[in-house]
């Protein structure tokens, strides 16, 4: 008499998609805080930064912002950059506008270690776009989220403590909803966790690669009074 074996059909398992976007948040929660709990940035957001060392963060912001916009722009039909590259989100112009403003000279005698800092992670940014453009998703994500968010926080604070019609363009958008950016912008980082190819761990490891440039330079500016 032969017996018969059941079996039991295992159902198959359904392709989840990750999202790139929580992968992000999640995986530079401690080099975000990290970087925010830099003296600098606390001194800028309890209002007893002076103008000379807001001054030499716009110097720095210019030389960061163009350098990845420079970077964005060479690679933007790159299928990572392509994403996220959102051109109305670009600071540089802003920055230039600003730094004008704040500082008519145009010049700044910065520390050797703000220079190394900025100089560190201006050419980080150019090895990338040269050699591994895709990554430099990270550094988008991680200046414009940033600016979108905490940025505004901090223009705020600039604002109370610098009266007389000082320059902020560099936190104003010609748009009005930085929510709904903030939802697309996110919503263009998880389109990317859905290609074939995309390393998620490179580029959250990436991002968190760019904190910590971010927080050099903070440490950097904290020595300037």
């Amino acid at each position: 008499m032969q017996t018969q074996i059941e079996t039991t059909s295992t159902p198959p398992r359904l392709h989840i998609v990750p999202s790139l976007s929580a992968e992000l948040r999640h995986s530079t929660a401690k080099a975000h805080q990290s970087a925010e709990g830099a003296s600098f940035i606390k001194t800028l957001l309890l209002g007893h930064c002076s103008e000379k060392a807001y001054i030499h963060y716009l110097w720095a912001l210019r030389k960061v912002y163009a350098a990845l916009e420079s970077a964005l722009t060479e690679n933007k039909n790159n299928e990572y950059v392509s994403r996220i590259y959102l051109p109305e989100l670009f600071r540089s112009d802003t920055l230039n506008v600003d730094f004008q403003k704040w500082n008519p000279s145009s010049e700044v005698e910065a520390t050797q270690l703000l220079n190394d800092a900025v100089q560190a992670y201006t050419g980080h940014i150019q090895n990338l776009s040269e050699t591994k453009p895709g990554l430099l998703v990270a550094h988008a994500y991680v200046r414009y989220l940033g600016d979108l968010a905490g940025g505004q926080t901090v223009g705020k604070q600039v604002a109370r403590q610098f009266t007389g019609g000082k320059s902020l363009e560099f936190y104003q958008y010609d748009f009005d909803d930085i929510d709904a950016m903030k939802t697309l912008y996110r919503a263009r980082l998880d389109e990317l966790g859905s290609l074939p190819d995309a390393s998620i761990p490179e580029i959250c490891a990436e991002a968190q690669n760019a904190f910590r440039l971010n927080e050099n330079v903070f440490s950097a500016l904290s020595e300037i009074t």
